[in-house]
């Protein structure tokens, strides 16, 4: 957890002296930036949704602990996403969705992101299918993320202007 968020403030740095609206103007004009902030916000909704289905139950009826936490003592991959990735999905949807030039920078860099995050996350449920374990519904639903980020990381970025 420590490295994640060691990358990820790493990364804010880089990412914060960037002269935005010089960016922004790095993209053309027609660049579609509808597609990629509707997929970021409806993305973010959906993956919430679903994680606060898991933690939710177990605060509302007293057993506080929800049954995927085995031996653990916490969900790691939810907390992260729900307290760090969930929020900056919804932020940067957004951004993109009313073209804000931070929303032409963080949107591109989070849609390459949550690319290449599905492609690593389908990776594994393809291997953990050929040991045996159970990878349905999310056999089909990483590859549909995959395919939609994709989408909107091509549509953003096909047109940008090297200068």
């Amino acid at each position: 957890m420590f490295l994640t968020a060691s990358a990820f403030f790493v990364l804010i740095l880089t990412l914060y002296p960037l002269n935005v609206e010089n960016v922004q103007n790095a993209f053309s004009d027609k660049t579609n930036t509808s597609f990629g902030g509707i997929f970021l916000i409806l993305n973010g909704a959906a993956i919430t949704l679903l994680w606060l289905s898991i933690v939710v139950p177990p605060l509302m009826d007293g057993t506080l602990y929800p049954d995927g936490v085995e031996h653990y003592t916490t969900l790691v991959v939810q907390a992260v996403d729900l307290s760090l990735l969930l929020p900056l999905s919804f932020l940067l949807g957004y951004l993109l969705y009313q073209q804000k030039p931070e929303g032409y920078v963080y949107g591109s860099v989070y849609l390459v992101f949550l690319s290449i995050m599905m492609t690593a996350l389908l990776s594994k449920i393809i291997y953990m299918g050929l040991n045996g374990f159970q990878i349905i519904p999310v056999i089909i639903i990483i590859p549909i993320l995959l395919v939609f980020s994709l989408t909107g990381a091509y549509l953003m970025l096909r047109d940008v202007k090297v200068q």
